[in-house]
């Protein structure tokens, strides 16, 4: 009796071992394709068209490229204007 019992807790605790395993092996295949998607965006430049955007740190006139970036992203590069910018906004410079 107690060896039918053991071999059903054993088995039942395998199982449970070999769901556990499954889901964190694909949890890990979905993160990995989400790196490789991230790595393959950025070395085709489609959000930054070839620039890149970032925070200068200083206040100053001249040319400037705004871009929708929230620091350290990496954000879509808007038109070429010329204004006043500051360290709070981000910019993308070829």
């Amino acid at each position: 009796m107690k060896k039918k019992i053991f071999g059903a807790v054993f088995i039942t605790a395998m199982a449970i071992i070999a769901g556990w395993n499954f889901n964190q092996s694909k949890n890990e295949t979905q993160l990995l394709d989400l790196a490789m998607a991230n790595v393959e965006a950025l070395a085709s430049g489609e959000d930054t068209s070839g620039k890149i955007c970032f925070y200068p740190g200083t206040s100053n006139y001249d040319e400037l490229i705004p871009c929708d970036a929230a620091y350290p992203n990496i954000g879509k590069c808007k038109e070429r204007q010329w204004r006043y910018y500051s360290k709070d906004k981000a910019q993308c410079f070829e």
